[in-house]
């Protein structure tokens, strides 16, 4: 039974148990004098930066709403622009067969076209 390494030996359960007594002694840290008004006025002097600003701004309700109308009321104008019909039909182009074929000859095309 001395080899088994689940029961400690005598000489670790006393080394632990120093350990342990070693912190009946200890006391609670103590901060400087007037560390919780100095603590208080660090956090109140600190300044927003203008990133902050600019999100307490955006984040505001009556902002954001007002951003979302205009988004929207933007976006349908545009949409009622873009689909609106025209007064006038247009008619498609018509072309010639001149124009076709110096359209359609092929690059490749060797021949002249042209007698």
């Amino acid at each position: 039974m001395q080899n088994d390494p689940t029961i400690p030996n005598q000489s670790d359960s006393t080394r632990i148990d120093n350990i342990l007594n070693s912190l009946d002694n200890i006391q609670p840290a103590e901060p400087k004098p007037f560390f919780y008004t100095r603590l208080m006025a660090r956090i109140s002097n600190t300044t927003q930066s203008s990133w902050e600003n600019f999100s307490a701004l955006i984040t505001r309700p009556s902002v954001a709403f007002s951003g979302i109308f205009l988004i929207v009321l933007m976006n349908f104008m545009a949409a009622w622009l873009n689909f609106k019909t025209p007064a006038v039909a247009e008619q498609p182009e018509v072309v010639g067969t001149e124009e076709y074929t110096q359209m359609a000859t092929n690059f490749f095309d060797i021949e002249n076209i042209k007698p």
